[in-house]
């Protein structure tokens, strides 16, 4: 009895995000359940790899949530033993970024919950979620929109409200990915809607990440930004001041966001400031990814080429090992130019072409020859220097590394730059060279 108690305990810390409470009370629960009380320990298991999150152990995690699906089935309990491989499968997507691994622990779930004629049960309906999620990742549009179809059917038919934040955020993304701004917004209304049933904070961080990430490509940065500070009425309830390490990152990748939409770059980099040292040695890739990307951004758009090509590199590096694709697709136009420039380098080269082709961009990068734009192409034509400037610009060299090459002051050369922008209608270094190359002028 004793047991027992301390196991229900351990679930309502957990409800509470008390990690101290939840590893207390998961430790004297185990030391008096006995062995053959399966089901109950592994409830214990369940929660405690929660708290392993919260301290910022995703390894830890992993290994309690294995251990309490092993428990749950041998006690013959499918829904339990689903509760844990969702668990595990969404540290593995969200946060170690590893898609394959957790493609194969879903289907578990998959097999656990098909009947003989090849129906699926509704307990399924979170996981056929996440396997949306891990092939949008993939850019596999049409294979992600059967699983989020077939998930929401059965989250509704089992009466399941706590998939329902998860399965909307991917479906908001979705019908990005299709161009469909009122289906983003929908889909995000749900997706709030479920939230207020279950309003535990690693679930309202996930949303207040699609949030931004989405409103910003709808155009609606002050939106954007409401949900990254953290802003009280946007979110319904106040923002405490300690929030596990995991979820602070994710919050910083939201803000960084916003910086970068706001042409902040030096922001956004102070912002993302030892980051990547920390997510990398937790384990979670999935936001070391977007962390060096979008250094790679704030980089570009300073136009320090070296420094940006460098955390391209390394978001490269993780992300080609899973296959993600949208990541860099969601990032916009600004991405191709750090495309051309690793292909280029030798850098990744078969993924930095798959991903150009996914941009629409086919074959390998090319510097056509020089040319000066003619009356049709732009209102008022580029001066010789200019044309010498934007040229530079287009082989990735820094403003300090282009002063140096002409032999003129920095001043000068952000002078030139700012005429060039005013020229071709941009607003960015990264836009800069994807209009030349598309005017065939470097």
């Amino acid at each position: 009895m004793r047991g027992q108690l301390a196991a229900l305990l351990t679930g309502v810390a957990t409800q509470r995000e008390d990690t101290a409470t939840v590893i207390h009370k998961a430790r004297e629960a185990l030391s008096y359940l006995p062995e053959g009380d399966r089901v109950s320990r592994a409830r214990v298991y369940v929660a405690l790899g929660t708290a392993y999150v919260y301290q910022d152990d995703p390894e830890g995690a992993a290994r309690t949530w294995q251990r309490g699906r092993d428990l749950a089935l041998e006690a013959g309990n499918p829904f339990l033993a689903t509760a844990a491989v969702e668990m595990l499968a969404g540290t593995q997507i969200y946060h170690q970024g590893r898609l394959r691994p957790a493609a194969q622990t879903l289907q578990q779930v998959l097999d656990l919950g098909t009947t003989p004629d090849g129906r699926r049960l509704p307990f399924t309906g979170t996981s056929h979620a996440l396997l949306a999620e891990i092939h949008l990742e993939w850019n596999d549009l049409e294979t992600a929109a059967h699983y989020l179809e077939e998930g929401i059917k059965l989250l509704r038919q089992g009466g399941i409200n706590y998939g329902l934040i998860h399965t909307h955020c991917a479906k908001a993304r979705l019908e990005r990915a299709r161009n469909d701004a009122e289906g983003v917004v929908q889909a995000l209304q749900t997706a709030e809607q479920a939230l207020a049933a279950r309003p535990l904070w690693h679930m309202v961080l996930h949303l207040a990440s699609y949030q931004v990430r989405l409103r910003l490509w709808m155009g609606d940065v002050e939106a954007a930004a409401r949900w990254a500070e953290g802003d009280r009425a946007t979110l319904k309830r106040e923002m405490p001041e300690a929030l596990p390490t995991y979820l602070r990152e994710v919050q910083q990748i939201s803000l960084a966001r916003v910086h970068l939409a706001r042409q902040g770059a030096e922001q956004a980099l102070a912002t993302l400031a030892g980051l990547e040292e920390q997510a990398q040695a937790a384990g979670r890739l999935a936001q070391a990814i977007d962390i060096c990307l979008l250094q790679a951004l704030a980089w570009q758009a300073q136009g320090e080429s070296n420094a940006a090509v460098a955390s391209f590199h390394r978001s490269l590096s993780w992300a080609e090992a899973q296959g993600y694709v949208r990541p860099f697709l969601e990032a916009g136009p600004d991405v191709v130019p750090l495309l051309h420039r690793a292909a280029a380098q030798g850098i990744r080269p078969q993924y930095a072409s798959e991903l150009l082709a996914a941009f629409g961009v086919e074959g390998p990068p090319r510097i056509p020859p020089l040319q000066r734009p003619t009356a049709q192409s732009l209102p008022e034509p580029l001066t010789s220097r200019e044309l010498e400037v934007l040229r530079l610009i287009c082989e990735g060299l820094s403003n300090r590394e282009i002063a140096g090459r002409l032999t003129v002051t920095l001043n000068t050369v952000k002078k030139h730059s700012s005429h060039i922008y005013g020229k071709l209608a941009v607003s960015s270094r990264a836009q800069a060279i994807v209009r030349a190359r598309e005017l065939g002028l470097c």
